[in-house]
């Protein structure tokens, strides 16, 4: 009982010190790149600005004034692909317009890997119905102008720049880009666009939380002392060998999964959008009526062969309830979305540890059916 306790102290610890000094330091290489390269960008945006116009306005200068044919200067294009600023590359892009016609082309792609098959040309509106495949919840959106505007309204000679948001294809982070781009043209005739961008903010960081910051105290602290307690009933009652082992590992896999949960993170959506998943989980909660009466089923059988077993698995199912009950509860003073937000996450916790719990009372019966049953024979 003593060492029960102090385990559940020992991992109680061990989350706090999770949450407070490593979940929210914690990224991904990726996140971790884009937000040094963008605090590198916005620290020396003047120099980078006057490296690009120079860079693009000379490879422009190549096939306005002749000095290459088109597919020569697509190949040199190809392999430059970037120019390098510091520590970091700065892919450039080039479009085309295709004559009699209001399509744009890209011939020399910023991420080939984004265009199907790996193809050095492909449509622009294909590129931008893979970016948009990339948003989430209606949070990451495209907001450019369109290549065709850039050509029609740009010379030759100057440079342009424009602002828009766009999804970073490394990390599918929705950012703020700005981007120069100067005009180019044949002497076949061809003309388009040449352009070098890079992202000046992230979006989506502002929009980022982690579900602890809004998942409902009271609720949370309620559910791991249930855990605790169903704990302290498998130990004590003893239902079968290595008991003491059984309720130490259901300690620390249900407060594995707690800590896990608690650590996710999302992007804020729409006060609809939170709804619907509200929705969603209310109506999960009615379909797990089936699953209990499966269980009442299984502690009815249990009951007459295992008595011991019996009263661990009551008390698992009992606090299954308890906690739909949790989820069931209904607040009329939620009057934000981050209160919203908390309301979803608080049910979708106690719903999933709900359904953690009747898979215990299953894995019971198949333990009592396989081993127990056995034995008795």
């Amino acid at each position: 009982m003593l060492k029960l306790f102090i385990l559940y102290l020992i991992i109680i610890v061990i989350e706090v010190f999770y949450i407070k000094y490593f979940s929210y330091n914690h990224e991904s290489d990726k996140l971790k790149l884009l937000k040094e390269k963008i605090e590198f960008n916005v620290k020396n945006e003047n120099m980078i600005d006057t490296v690009i116009k120079e860079k693009i306005q000379s490879y422009a200068d190549l096939i306005n004034q002749k000095k290459m044919d088109y597919d020569e200067w697509c190949n040199f294009l190809r392999k430059k692909n970037a120019i390098r600023i510091g520590n970091y590359d700065y892919t450039l892009a080039a479009l085309q317009s295709v004559p009699k016609s209001k399509e744009i082309i890209s011939i020399v792609a910023a991420k080939s890997e984004e265009l199907k098959g790996n193809l050095d040309i492909s449509l622009f509106s294909e590129i931008v119905k893979l970016k948009s495949a990339s948003q989430i919840d209606g949070v990451n959106t495209l907001e450019t102008v369109h290549p065709l505007v850039m050509i029609r309204t740009s010379q030759i000679d100057k440079v342009y720049y424009l602002t828009y948001r766009w999804i970073d294809p490394d990390t599918n982070e929705n950012v703020i880009r700005k981007s120069f781009y100067t005009k180019w043209e044949s002497k076949d005739g061809l003309e388009g666009v040449i352009m070098i961008g890079y992202n000046i903010e992230d979006i989506n960081f502002l929009k980022r939380y982690k579900y602890i910051d809004l998942i409902y105290k009271p609720e949370l602290v309620l559910t791991s002392l249930l855990l605790f307690v169903l704990s302290i009933v498998i130990y004590k009652i003893q239902s079968f060998d290595y008991i003491r082992i059984k309720s130490m590992i259901f300690l620390i896999v249900s407060n594995i999964y707690l800590l896990f949960f608690i650590s996710r993170n999302e992007f804020y959506s729409s006060i609809s959008t939170e709804l619907q998943k509200m929705q969603e989980i209310n109506s999960s909660i009615l379909d797990l009526s089936f699953l209990s009466s499966v269980n009442i089923f299984i502690m009815n059988f249990i009951y007459s062969k295992h008595s011991k077993l019996f009263v661990e698995t009551a008390a698992i199912f009992g606090v299954s309830i308890i906690l739909l009950l949790t989820a069931i509860y209904k607040s009329t003073t939620k009057n934000s979305l981050y209160e919203i937000v908390g309301a979803r996450i608080t049910n979708q916790l106690v719903f999933n540890m709900s359904i953690f719990l009747n898979a215990a009372i299953i894995l019971n019966f198949l333990y009592y059916t396989i081993f127990i049953s056995n034995k008795k024979k």
